[in-house]
């Protein structure tokens, strides 16, 4: 059974990926910190950062970086490596 902190992290990043808009302009690490906050799940805009960082080594998900701002917009239909 995994240990506590691994749920929560399971928890957390699939809250995150089931945020995360299919298509449009996308949304900003902050304001995924704020929804992940409202949902319930503790969490800083840098490990928000993280968890993309980790769910986009097997998840279709697009990250830009502009000044002072990550947009996030994933296409989640399909694990990455089975299309």
């Amino acid at each position: 059974m995994p240990a506590q902190n691994t749920r929560a992290t399971l928890a957390r990043q699939w809250t995150l990926l089931r945020l995360l808009p299919h298509r449009g302009s996308g949304l900003t690490a902050r304001e995924l910190t704020a929804q992940l906050e409202s949902a319930g799940h503790p969490v800083t805009k840098r490990q928000v950062e993280r968890d993309l960082t980790e769910l986009a080594t097997l998840f279709p998900i697009e990250c830009m970086d502009a000044p002072r701002v990550r947009i996030v917009v994933a296409s989640i239909d399909q694990p990455r490596g089975r299309r």
